[in-house]
């Protein structure tokens, strides 16, 4: 291929062509041309040789599968976009867009409480060693954030939705008190100015402070008010453990009272007690699916993040306030896994071996422990056979749940999680291989679907008019590299990825180009 040629035109022949749908591939060649896809047509390899005398970058597509580029539909780079704009953890999955603001979870409006968040002073660190003062972290709405977001030159597209905890923390702190009408509607204001700058929607993160003292009612209003933009409701809901049936009742009913789409975030059941009530919930969303539009987003992992105070505070209270007795009965010392530790031998190893090797008991171990900011532990606490299921559920699409990342200094020994640069090639490389889903509807898990439910028109399929967000890569070769032990290492196999016409990989290196941009909704 002529790297010189015309950069505003890109031929991809005799390749591969997944198009997002759940349709079989075909072998063909895709025209882009000024940031969009202008043409596509069935071919057989012959027709390369007439390609010849095209007028811009040629790519033999033979040996590589062509797809849109993955959208990363639950995601935490609000920050990270900032110190990392090279994105490369995620364009070397192939990720074209992340969706931020997931959880509860971001930046604005700013206030005083959000300085207490842990999340917050991880995220300033980064702004540090990047060179950026992290004061500039003071955005008093939604809106101002989004402007920052377009004049931050990236290599990926970014998606917002507004998030409840900032929102709350703004106009009642963190407190646990119930939200007045007054505050309810000093709390729509924001979330009215969010949308109005475009975002997707809102989320709750109902297990975290202070978005886990809101009501079932005072999160129907703001979806109500969320839903006169279209836009729709994400939470990451009240228990994840044996309150999970519940909880997930909760956010559909939400989405009935306020007529909005809903999204459940990182569709899971942790703990062995409650291994299998995955097809419980499958089971109620099934049934509402008539009366509200209902998805989840999965990240194919069987283990979560935690840090040991937190997990010291899970066992002492319960995730709902349960008895430590009850809680007791559903930790596994074994399936704790030690991932940052100063005597690096200890790394990928289990709490109960590491107590033991240091001749103490688990919970002693915990305790003398929990308050070292340089250890942290992860739960392996899903079942493969329920994470698995909620893989293939119809509903379901691909979220890592991660931030977007490159493997500098910048963030080595901070969030520690192989998701940050495998959670997409995971899939193929687990799922499809073990014939779980096909390899096209795991495509179309990480492109039209979540396309579909942003209500983006122009991304997500491969198709003339669409916008070139493209990923290109080597089946044979596509896979995840990053583990507990080695999280920071980039997946492998992706050749080409194209974000609005521009390659971010060519020839499997990543180049300078920044051509990402905020996406808006109806814009």
């Amino acid at each position: 291929m002529d790297r010189k040629r015309h950069e505003n035109k890109t031929l991809i022949v005799n390749t591969m062509i997944y198009d997002g749908t759940k349709a079989d591939p075909f072998r063909g060649s895709i025209l882009i041309e000024d940031g969009k896809i202008v043409d596509v047509k069935k071919q057989f390899s012959c027709e390369y040789e007439m390609s010849q005398a095209f007028d811009g970058l040629i790519i033999d597509g033979k040996k590589f599968a062509t797809m849109p580029g993955f959208i990363d539909i639950h995601t935490h780079s609000d920050i990270s976009i900032f110190a990392a704009p090279d994105v490369s953890a995620k364009v070397f999955q192939g990720v074209t867009t992340d969706v931020i603001g997931n959880c509860s979870i971001g930046p604005a409006p700013a206030s005083p409480h959000l300085k207490k968040w842990g999340w917050r002073k991880k995220e300033e660190k980064w702004l540090k060693r990047a060179g950026i003062d992290p004061s500039f972290i003071s955005w008093e709405k939604w809106s101002d954030f989004a402007k920052a977001l377009k004049d931050q030159k990236k290599a990926i597209n970014i998606a917002g939705l507004v998030p409840h905890g900032p929102v709350r923390a703004k106009v009642l702190g963190f407190r646990r008190k119930k939200a007045d009408t007054q505050s309810i509607k000093e709390m729509n204001n924001y979330f009215a100015d969010g949308m109005e700058a475009g975002a997707f929607g809102f989320s709750s993160g109902l297990s975290y402070t202070p978005s886990k003292f809101a009501s079932r009612q005072e999160l129907v209003e703001f979806s109500k008010e969320v839903a006169k933009y279209g836009g729709y409701y994400a939470s990451h809901i009240r228990s994840e453990r044996e309150g999970f049936l519940e909880a997930i009742e909760e956010a559909i009913m939400i989405g009935k009272e306020a007529s909005i789409p809903v999204q459940i975030s990182h569709f899971k059941v942790m703990g062995r007690e409650n291994w299998g009530l995955i097809d419980q919930g499958i089971e109620i969303v099934n049934k509402n699916l008539s009366s509200v539009d209902i998805t989840c987003d999965v990240y194919p992992y069987i283990f979560s993040s935690t840090f040991p105070q937190n997990l010291k505070n899970l066992i002492k209270n319960g995730e709902n306030g349960d008895s430590l007795v009850k809680m007791k009965e559903g930790v596994f010392w074994e399936d704790i896994i030690i991932i940052e530790h100063p005597k690096t031998e200890y790394i990928g190893k289990s709490l109960k071996a590491v107590a033991a090797e240091e001749n103490l008991a688990c919970q002693k171990w915990l305790n003398e422990n929990c308050d070292k900011k340089n250890i942290g532990v992860k739960i392996e606490s899903i079942s493969e056979v329920d994470l698995e299921k909620a893989v293939k559920y119809s509903q379901s699409m691909i979220g890592s749940d991660s931030y977007g990342m490159n493997a500098s200094e910048i963030f080595t020994s901070s969030w520690v999680n192989p998701r940050n640069f495998g959670a997409f090639p995971k899939v193929f490389r687990d799922f499809v291989k073990k014939g779980i889903i096909s390899w096209s509807e795991a495509v179309n898990k990480m492109t039209l679907m979540p396309a579909k439910k942003l209500g983006l028109k122009d991304r997500g399929m491969i198709k003339p008019g669409m916008k070139a967000d493209l990923t290109i890569v080597c089946k044979d070769e596509f896979q995840d590299q990053a583990t507990l032990v080695e999280p920071f290492r980039y997946a492998k196999g992706v050749k080409f990825v194209f974000v609005n016409g521009k390659p971010v990989v060519m020839d499997g290196e990543l180049t300078e180009a920044r051509p990402g941009i905020l996406l808006e909704k109806n814009r």
